[in-house]
C-alpha cells in the first residue's frame, strides 16, 4: 500500500522532524497499524478492506495535517480519526471467530521447549546479545518467537521466561534478555 503522506512529504521535500506534533503522531499511528497488519498476515490472516479504509483515513489526515503546516492554514481541525489501538483492536475482533490454536507457554511445563530456549538464549546472551527485536528474534530462538507470536497481546506483557533466562518486552517489539 502506497502512503499518500510519503509523497507529500516527498513532494515538498520534507522531513517527519520538520512536521507539526500532530502529523508526526498521526504518522507514528500509521506505523504501529501497520506493523500489526504484518504481524496479523504473518499469523495467516487477512486484513479487511475495512482495516484498509481506517488507515487510508489515517493517511489522508497526515497528509491534510501537512498541507496546513505549508499552505500555512488551518482547515484540518479535525482530531485525529482513529487510534492505531482502535484499529488494531478491531482487527483482534473481527478474527475472534477463527480457530483459537491452544496458547503454548513455557509456564505451562513444556520442557522441551523451555529446554530449547534456555539453551537458544544462553548462546545469544554469551554473544553479547541483550537487546533483540522481535524480527532478529527469529534467528536466535525460533522456538521462543512461535510462543511470544502465538500469545503476543499488543496491550500486555510479552515474552518468555525459562528458568535461568528472561526475555521480555522492554519496548514496542523490543526484547531485553536477562540471566537470572
Amino acid at each position: 500500500m502506497e502512503l499518500q503522506y510519503l509523497e507529500t512529504m516527498e513532494e515538498h521535500n520534507l522531513e517527519i522532524g520538520d512536521l507539526p506534533e500532530d502529523a508526526q503522531n498521526g504518522i507514528e499511528q500509521i506505523n504501529d497499524v501497520i506493523k500489526g497488519m504484518k504481524l496479523h498476515e504473518s499469523r495467516g490472516r487477512t486484513v479487511s478492506e475495512k482495516t484498509f479504509k481506517k488507515l487510508r483515513t489515517l493517511d489522508k489526515w497526515v497528509c491534510y495535517e501537512i498541507l496546513d503546516m505549508v499552505n500555512e492554514t488551518d482547515k484540518n481541525e479535525d482530531e485525529l480519526p482513529y487510534t492505531s489501538e482502535e484499529i488494531i483492536d478491531e482487527f483482534d475482533e473481527e478474527h475472534e471467530e477463527e480457530e483459537e490454536k491452544p496458547s503454548k507457554s513455557i509456564a505451562n511445563g513444556n520442557k522441551e521447549e523451555g529446554d530449547k530456549i534456555d539453551a537458544d538464549l544462553k548462546v545469544a546472551y554469551e554473544s553479547g546479545k541483550k537487546t533483540i527485536s522481535f524480527d532478529d528474534l527469529k534467528s536466535v530462538s525460533r522456538t521462543a518467537y512461535n510462543i511470544i507470536f502465538d500469545s503476543y497481546d499488543s496491550s500486555g506483557e510479552n515474552g518468555v521466561v525459562t528458568s535461568n533466562w528472561s526475555l521480555l518486552e522492554t519496548d514496542e517489539y523490543v526484547f531485553t534478555l536477562e540471566k537470572k
